[in-house]
Parts: C-alpha cells; sequence; structure tokens
C-alpha cells in the first residue's frame, strides 16, 4: 500500500520540520540504546526497562520497568518519541515520550525484526517478503508499506540523506520508491553514506568476492568495486567524501580472529594502507568509528573484559588503548569527542574519543 502523492509531499515537508526541531536531529544509536546530544540524553533498554540518563550529569530523568519475559530489542528514537520493539509473536513497537518516558502509542504486526528512524519516521522490518514499514513516531499510524514478491528480508542498515539503506535495496524514506536493488548474488552486511556515495559490504561474494562496492548518490550508478577473496566478510564501513575505513574478516564475527582495518580512498576504492589486529576472544559487528581523524576499533577481549583501541587515520600509529571490565557487544557510535559501547551487562560505556577515558553509564537494578 503506498501513500497519495498529497501524503507524500506532505509527509516530505514534516520531515524536513522535524529533522531541524526533534529530539533525533543528531541522535546516534547502538545496540539497545541511542544518544541525543541535542537533548543531552542517553536512552537505554535493558530486559526489564527502559530510562533516560542526562549525559552531562550522569542523573537518571525518567525510567519504566516492563515484565523481563519482554524481550525487548531495536530501540530508536524519532522526533521526542523512544521507540522499541518486543520480539514475540505477534510482535509489538512501543512508543515513549522522550522527555517525559509516558507511553504515547503500540502497534501490533506478526513480526518485527530490524528497526531504524530519521526525521518523523520509524522504519521496521517485517516478515512479509521485502517487508517494510514506515511509522508516523507521532502516533504510529502507518505511513506507507512495501513489499515484493521475492523471498527475502529487508534488513534496514542506516538511513540518512532521505534514503533508507537495507540488504536487499534503497529506499525513498517518504514514499517507500525503491532506488536502487543490490545485485541479487550479494549477501550485503554493511552500508554507510559517504560523501556522495552510498557505499555496501557484503560476505561470502562468492565467486566474484566483490565485498565493496560504491554507488553515486543521484543516479546510483556504480563508482567503483573493491574484493580481497582472502577476507569475504566487510564488518563495518564508515567513512567521508574522502577516505574510507573498512573492517574485514576472514571467517564470521562472534569468534576469535583477525580483523583488517583498510583505509580506502572513497574516489578510487584503492587501498591507502591496512593494520591487523588480532582478537583472542571475540570480534564484533560493526567494530569501528571515526572521530576527528581517529578510527575507534572494538574488540571482546574475554568472556568478562573489552578493549577499545584508537589509530591516527593517517597512519595507522595507535593513539590509546583501553581496557574495560565489562565484555563489549557492539561496535561503537560517536559523536564530535565521545563513544558509547554496548555490553553484556546493558550498560553502556561512554568513552572519550582523544583520551581513552572511561565512565560506565546504567539503569539501577530495581
Amino acid at each position: 500500500m503506498m501513500s497519495s502523492n498529497i501524503e507524500i509531499v506532505l509527509f516530505a515537508v514534516l520531515g524536513i520540520l522535524f529533522m531541524q526541531t526533534g529530539v533525533n536531529a543528531q541522535c546516534v544509536r547502538g545496540n539497545g540504546y541511542a544518544y541525543c546530544p541535542d537533548a543531552d540524553a542517553l536512552y537505554l533498554l535493558t530486559e526489564t526497562s527502559l530510562g533516560a540518563i542526562t549525559v552531562s550529569h550522569k542523573e537518571i530523568k525518567w525510567r519504566i520497568n516492563f515484565p523481563e519475559d519482554a524481550a525487548a530489542s531495536e530501540l530508536v528514537v524519532a522526533a521526542d518519541r523512544v521507540v522499541f520493539a518486543v520480539r514475540q509473536y505477534p510482535s509489538s513497537i512501543l512508543a515513549f515520550d522522550a522527555l517525559t518516558g509516558d507511553a504515547v502509542w503500540h502497534v501490533e504486526r506478526n513480526r518485527i525484526e530490524t528497526m531504524g528512524s530519521q526525521g518523523p519516521y520509524i522504519f521496521a522490518e517485517t516478515d512479509d517478503p521485502e517487508g517494510l514499514i514506515a511509522l508516523d513516531s507521532r502516533n504510529g499510524k502507518i505511513v506507507w508499506s512495501h513489499e515484493g514478491k521475492k523471498r527475502g528480508f529487508a534488513h534496514i542498515i542506516k538511513s540518512s540523506n532521505g534514503e533508507l539503506l537495507t540488504t536487499l535495496f534503497a529506499v525513498d524514506i517518504h514514499s517507500g520508491r525503491i532506488l536502487k536493488r543490490w545485485p541479487r548474488d550479494w549477501d550485503v552486511s554493511t552500508a554507510t553514506f559517504a560523501g556522495d556515495l552510498r557505499v555496501i559490504g557484503t560476505r561470502y561474494a562468492w565467486p566474484r568476492h566483490e565485498t565493496l562496492a560504491a554507488y553515486s548518490g543521484t543516479d546510483f550508478k556504480l563508482r567503483w568495486t573493491w574484493s580481497d577473496p582472502k577476507k569475504p566478510i566487510v564488518a563495518g564501513i564508515v567513512g567521508g567524501a574522502e577516505d574510507l575505513l573498512v573492517a574485514t574478516y576472514p571467517e564470521e564475527s562472534f569468534g576469535p580472529g583477525d580483523a583488517t582495518l583498510e583505509w580506502i580512498s572513497a574516489s578510487t576504492g584503492k587501498t591507502v594502507h591496512t593494520k591487523t589486529i588480532t582478537a583472542d576472544y571475540m570480534l564484533l559487528p560493526d567494530p569501528i568509528a571515526m572521530v576527528h581523524g581517529l578510527a575507534i576499533f572494538v574488540m571482546a577481549d574475554t568472556e568478562s573484559t573489552g578493549v577499545v583501541q584508537a589509530f591516527d587515520a593517517a597512519t595507522g600509529e595507535q593513539k590509546w588503548i583501553a581496557h574495560t571490565d565489562r565484555r563489549l557487544t557492539d561496535g561503537p557510535v560517536c559523536d564530535e569527542r565521545r563513544c558509547f559501547i554496548g555490553s553484556v551487562t546493558h550498560e553502556v560505556l561512554e568513552i572519550d574519543a582523544q583520551t581513552g577515558a572511561q565512565t560506565w553509564l546504567s539503569l539501577p537494578k530495581e
């Protein structure tokens, strides 16, 4: 079901207004948490609660509790709403006021897996073939929905520039129109926006081993591909208009092994320099971030500890290393001066990108 032309224009205008004024204007999101600098708030989801923490003062703004078997996951923030999905059958999408924690709306669907947000929209992957829905974050009403004839799940990866990138295709966020389908034999694992490029990474792209592909942002013409048969898994991509940082693994993640950090020219796809890092316990998905010329890399060191490292993006020289006393579970999400990383204990590590100084943020156990 698609929106009418009038509705599409209206929601496009609302999207611009919300992106200018909403609490999520510059939010960054990790696994079970989201940090919104404009609101000075970290929204954190645990097994039994959802809460908001004032980052500057480390104070609990609000907290709500729910049953332990709710299996909540996939927290997103959009236009003054904090939203998460409950992975049950049927699934529920629940929205709360970002300032007060008051319940606002909920939507029932057969199954919800990955989620995303941009402007006034909440995006959710459904169990339909190629299934996606876009919800108005203010009231939970469906703006548009998409499903296709080909069996496959459109796992949501990233949104920006009025587009939603999934494992199957790129989508216009206002209308749900498919902008570009990725090649059918590519198992897309990650994607990012880099200047005017849309860069996707794959895993096991046999027999071509084209593990990176860069498309122009206006017409989605293929600009270049990058491949290495010895590193068939692209775990993460970050960067900008000039340089990309790519993390590749030779084997599946969630285990020990070597990660290679590749600094790649965004205009040509040529490798500038590389660095190999060995994890004795566990590599993680999306393990990298870039902050003011520093490459931040995260891995699990043991069953109960983690390691965060910072490297000079121009030379690959290590600038600092920080050990943690909780096992880290996902890669960093960063603003201009600090990064946030989730842990197995549902606490979030706040780390200074320039020095490696650590602070832990958590909701009290009740």
